[in-house]
């Protein structure tokens, strides 16, 4: 009996994780790096990843953002800001938005119709004398026909009081 059951266990984990796919239609970012922004503790910055996707692609729709491996570093708002003729916005600083911050949306919810190109942004401030670090952003979206995805940046980040 004790046979069975963890049988019925480990067959119901795995389909679980059949149900989240890698490799779907949303494209995050690009070249593997890391991002160094200097910033003080507390000091609110921006990171971003572009978000894409072809004109074939379904409309998708964004379930959770997660700033990944995050160490001395708080999140405090995820966002999508329009890229409308493909700007990528790597970092900013909150206390000078660059032009479009005004029509940022909150990330969690939001749908990225097809050919759509978008700024993931990632609110974060260091939480201490300690530089601040993340190894990647990761994102969890499913398609309207119900598929869940995974994408990651391949960007790590860090912030810190001189990135020379």
């Amino acid at each position: 009996m004790v046979t069975v059951v963890a049988l019925a266990i480990a067959v119901t984990t795995l389909s679980g994780c059949a149900n989240v796919r890698g490799n779907g239609p949303l494209k995050l970012g690009g070249e593997a790096g890391q991002l160094c922004v200097p910033a003080g503790p507390d000091e609110l910055v921006g990171v971003g990843e572009v978000l894409t996707t072809d004109t074939a692609a379904p409309l998708l729709a964004i379930e959770s953002v997660v700033v990944e491996g995050a160490e001395s570093l708080d999140t405090s708002g995820i966002y999508l800001v329009p890229a409308p003729t493909g700007d990528t916005l790597m970092s900013m600083y909150v206390a000078d938005p660059p032009p479009g911050w005004g029509k940022k949306v909150d990330a969690i919810g939001a749908e990225i119709k097809p050919g759509d190109t978008v700024n993931l942004v990632a609110v974060i401030a260091r939480t201490g004398a300690e530089n601040g670090h993340a190894s990647s952003i990761e994102v969890t979206y499913r398609d309207e026909s119900g598929i869940k995805y995974v994408a990651r940046s391949t960007t790590s980040i860090l912030l810190a009081d001189s990135c020379d």
